[in-house]
């Protein structure tokens, strides 16, 4: 054929050549990039249990909604499985560890005093400002603590009786240490042992002091592990002050005024006449100057240490062991464990928009902080008046036998919640520095790890025949998470659940963050564990590949069937004029399978070529497998088009009322092809920012998706890349075969007298007019897709219509330049 039917075949063999390369590179790189988001899965998604087993109904509202546990949300529970039933699970065959968590309650620590070191004989004032904080903000006891000591036993006046029956007053000063709540629960220290790697022996041995403890009740004494990673939260201001020694006329005064002449009688029933005698008669003997110490717990003080807490001469808060300090006073209550405080889950209120709020529920009396959520009191054990056992059998208390750590449970990808050694600290979403924590009252809106382990044997006794709130169970047999993995995993879950129980796999869950709106403080970025994690990140690059597979398959595949079809056509008109000149069908069809195999195997041959080639310097054969399911596709496309040549045309009907638009209907078969690429780059460009910002939000929601999408992001932004220029480049074919079929058309316009100008405007509005159409129906189709994924707002629909006017511009440029390269700038010659 003749040298421009040669051009042709060249130009649409190269675009062929590119079509199946990038075709199959972007197959490869997302096959590759599948491999890794499963691996990772694999690899990382398994933690340290696979299944959460709990009593029926445990799911809190929070769990079926928003699929969120909180990080230490089994601290807190009222039970529902009995030891034998734990039992049976662990004895399950396909079960490697079966650890079980019993949360007991709250409970304060020891009730003891701390001591600093005083002139037996100097008169001098103590006063003691007692305050903690939750990281926001500081609260101070609203009860005033002070002393006037005189020197002598009958002449020392305390704030309140507490107060004064706390106080040694000889050599040293004892006051009352602050009252604060920590959480316990009971483990098996085997299981747990074994769950978390840590030696929780300690649990199983008895632990007893019979000269600090109460030995009628020996037998009551449980081993507790305290958690070393936090201290208790209070802190304590000591103002040290002088005083002018009292004279016998200033006592007279003091016993006269006294309730019955007795100071102590007057403190302890008649609060309000005490403070007048006190600020008429004490508070002038003060001689105001004073010295301030800033008391903190140390560092090796911990939620349910013992020992002697005392003031260092560098005056700091310490504490030790009896055995090493000289002279040391203390007082401490054995029946500080008579009761235990069971605290009820934050409430949270879920809104519309999935965010979360809390409110406040109260006020606490003493330091006058906010409260938000309710607490229960419950005695283990009674007492008499004198606030001894009623039963010795029953008595309960604590006796710190060692410390355990949750530090290595911290940043971790997969995050299998443990349930009670969160250590993810919350802060304020407008200022990250500041972080916050509990408070040393009870009923903080913060889920804490649990600051004491005692061993489950005690936990019938506390708490009742069904102690255990949950048991997390390690499947025996498997490395990771993958397909055989969750399918034993899920098989499991469903036996456990038609036993009754609550039963989740958190195999692939891991930590989020969630915005928390605090009343008082503001919002808070709260961790939660967001469950089922690493399937959400399946789903959702499943999604991802599925759209953009479809994608580039109508971007390349519509112009590949649509160019052939056209080419197919065109080469009737030549093979009719071939056979009037005398050529047989015989000598026609040779020529027409000599032509397609020149267009249809050079590109195909070197495409396979490059892909073998690139094989062979990756080791991986990936984009030659893909090549030869493209070119396989390509052959099929040549087929389908035949046979839609083959067909009978139908009689064009020209419909409309213009010329431009009866020359759209015309040559609709030509317009259709590029009309298609219009509409998929305005879907792609409508749609798939918004998808891939849902895509990106559902998955780095969590930390495991974070890693993960850390990890793909360049291979699918390659991919969006190349299927924009796939796109633009099939756009730029399909108009420049358009102005190619109707060169005649042009020409006759030149000959009757149009001008340049004209001839292009004219031709540009036929452009406008059916560019319309598609880049209007790609929006529309974009806006109720979106209306599936996102709630439609103004946003939305401004960032899907201004790129409308975009594609729309481009598509006039593009055409504009076409025509501009074909017929103005040297013709066919020029336009390839």
């Amino acid at each position: 054929m003749n040298l421009h039917s040669n051009r042709i075949l060249f130009i649409v063999a190269g675009a062929l050549l590119i079509i199946i390369c990038t075709l199959a590179y972007s197959f490869s790189i997302m096959k590759q990039a599948n491999e890794e988001v499963t691996q990772n899965i694999t690899d990382f998604s398994r933690g340290s249990y696979d299944i959460l087993v709990r009593p029926e109904d445990a799911r809190t509202e929070l769990e079926r909604q928003l699929n969120l546990v909180e990080e230490n949300y089994l601290g807190v529970g009222q039970g529902g499985i009995s030891l034998e039933e734990w039992s049976d699970i662990k004895d399950h065959v396909d079960v490697e560890i079966a650890a079980p968590v019993a949360s007991i309650g709250l409970f304060t620590a020891l009730d003891r005093t701390w001591m600093m070191e005083k002139d037996p004989v100097e008169p001098v004032y103590y006063e003691v400002e007692y305050s903690t904080s939750d990281g926001y903000q500081d609260y101070t006891a609203q009860e005033k603590t002070f002393m006037y000591d005189f020197g002598e036993p009958q002449l020392r006046f305390g704030s309140d009786f507490d107060v004064s029956s706390a106080y040694f007053g000889e050599d040293i000063a004892t006051f009352n240490f602050p009252v604060s709540y920590h959480q316990v629960v009971a483990v098996d220290p085997v299981e747990e042992g074994e769950l978390i790697g840590q030696d929780f022996s300690p649990l199983e041995e008895k632990a007893f002091d019979p000269t600090t403890g109460y030995s009628e009740g020996e037998e009551g004494y449980a081993s507790i592990m305290t958690l070393s990673d936090v201290s208790v939260p209070v802190e304590m201001r000591v103002t040290v002050d002088t005083l002018e020694p009292l004279t016998d006329a200033d006592l007279t005064e003091i016993y006269d005024q006294s309730v019955e002449g007795n100071p102590m009688l007057t403190m302890a029933e008649f609060p309000e006449e005490y403070s007048e005698l006190v600020e008429e008669h004490l508070l002038p003997q003060r001689l105001h100057n004073p010295k301030t110490l800033e008391l903190h717990p140390s560092d090796n003080h911990y939620p349910f240490s013992e020992g002697v807490l005392y003031v260092t001469e560098d005056g700091n808060l310490s504490i030790g062991d009896p055995d090493d300090i000289p002279n040391y006073g203390q007082v401490s209550h054995y029946t500080a464990q008579q009761i235990k405080f069971n605290l009820e889950p934050v409430d949270y209120n879920i809104r519309e928009d999935g965010s979360l709020a809390v409110e406040q529920v109260g006020v606490d009396d003493y330091y006058q902080a906010p409260i938000y959520r309710e607490m229960h009191e419950e005695a283990i054990y009674e007492v008499d008046e004198e606030n001894r056992p009623l039963n010795d059998s029953e008595f309960f208390a604590f006796v710190e036998n060692g410390t355990y750590s949750i530090t290595e449970h911290e940043n971790q990808l997969a995050s299998s919640p443990l349930g009670i050694y969160g250590g993810e600290t919350p802060y304020l979403k407008s200022d990250e520095s500041v972080t916050l924590h509990p408070s040393a009252i009870a009923g903080s809106y913060i889920t804490t790890p649990a600051h004491g382990l005692i061993s489950l044997e005690w936990a019938e006794r506390v708490k009742g025949e069904e102690p255990i709130d949950a048991i997390r169970v390690r499947v025996a047999g498997i490395d990771g998470y993958d397909q055989a993995a969750a399918e034993l995993v899920e098989s499991l879950a469903n036996e456990w659940e038609a036993q009754g129980y609550t039963v989740d796999i958190v195999a692939g869950a891991s930590l989020t963050e969630m915005t928390v709106e605090v009343e008082g403080v503001g919002q808070v970025i709260q961790p939660f564990t967001t469950l089922g994690a690493a399937d959400q990140i399946l789903h959702s690059w499943n999604a991802l590949q599925l759209l953009i597979t479809i994608l580039f398959f109508f971007v390349a595949f519509t112009f590949i069937l649509f160019t052939f079809h056209q080419m197919l056509k065109a080469r009737q008109k030549d093979e009719a004029l071939l056979a009037q000149l005398g050529w047989s069908a015989k000598h026609i069809r040779k020529l027409q399978l000599k032509e397609w195999s020149r267009l249809l195997l050079i590109p195909i041959v070197i495409a396979l070529l490059i892909s073998s080639f690139i094989g062979i310097r990756t080791g991986n054969n990936t984009m030659l497998i893909y090549s030869v399911i493209l070119s396989i596709l390509v052959l099929i496309s040549y087929v389908i088009a035949l046979g839609l040549v083959k067909k009978k045309n139908s009689q064009v009907v020209l419909l409309g009322k213009s010329i431009l638009t009866q020359n759209i209907f015309f040559h609709y078969p030509l317009i259709l092809a590029a009309s298609i690429q219009i509409f998929i780059i305005t879907l792609m460009t409508c749609f798939l920012p918004f998808f891939l910002l849902q895509f990106i939000g559902n998955v780095t929601e969590t930390r495991l998706g974070v890693y993960v999408h850390g990890n793909i992001e360049g291979i699918f932004l390659v991919m969006v890349v190349l299927l924009y220029i796939v796109g633009i480049i099939t756009v730029i074919q399909s108009l420049s075969n358009l102005w190619r079929v109707r060169k005649k058309e042009i020409s006759l316009f030149n000959t009757i007298g149009w001008s340049k100008k004209k001839i292009k405007q004219y031709f540009l509005k036929e452009v406008l007019i059916w560019g319309s159409i598609a880049t209007g129906l790609g929006c529309v189709i974009s806006l109720i897709a979106l209306a599936f994924l996102v709630e439609l707002s103004s946003h939305v629909i401004v960032g899907s219509i201004i790129p409308i006017l975009l594609i729309l511009g481009l598509t006039l440029l593009i055409a504009n330049q076409s025509m501009n390269w074909f017929f103005f700038r040297g013709g066919d010659d020029h336009a390839y």
